[in-house]
């Protein structure tokens, strides 16, 4: 008896003049908005701009590789790079740490010093000023992390 009612209302519903005109006015409505968006969309996608050239592929190394400029010492993987730098008396030496792990650099003569420098930190120091060859250490890692200073 409930859903026959409700059935009936339903009908009543249907047919009446003012739900027809309203369904109708929001189906325009509707057409006419999904219409103005996909054409808006189309020519978005019609006016682009050519599409830009793909990078070529670069080789990659599975060591990375930490370029070096003149009076630098990097660290990476545990050691020094260069092992051996030659500068003048008196060069400013600008020393880099790539490792995660904290590292410096200090003579073994105490003549120059870094102090513990964390990851991609630097610091410099002065190069001795008399002529010779000077060996460094990394402080906490001594027994692994060696390497010169020459100065001529």
């Amino acid at each position: 008896m409930l859903i026959h009612r409700h059935c009936e209302r339903m009908n009543l519903l249907l047919h009446s003049k003012d739900f027809m005109k309203k369904f109708l006015f929001l189906s325009l409505f509707s057409a006419m908005i999904f219409s103005a968006c996909s054409q808006q969309q189309q020519s978005a996608s019609t006016s682009a701009t050519a599409p830009s050239p793909q990078p070529s592929p670069v080789a990659t190394s599975t060591t990375p590789t930490v370029p070096t400029t003149q009076n630098q010492i990097d660290i990476q993987n545990f050691a020094f790079s260069p092992s051996t730098l030659t500068v003048k008396p008196g060069s400013t030496v600008k020393v880099i740490n790539h490792d995660t792990i904290q590292h410096n650099v200090a003579a073994v003569d105490g003549s120059f010093r870094v102090n513990l420098l964390g990851k991609e930190e630097s610091a410099t120091f002065i190069a001795p000023t008399k002529p010779g060859s000077y060996p460094f250490v990394c402080e906490p890692h001594r027994q692994t992390m060696q390497g010169t200073l020459v100065v001529q």
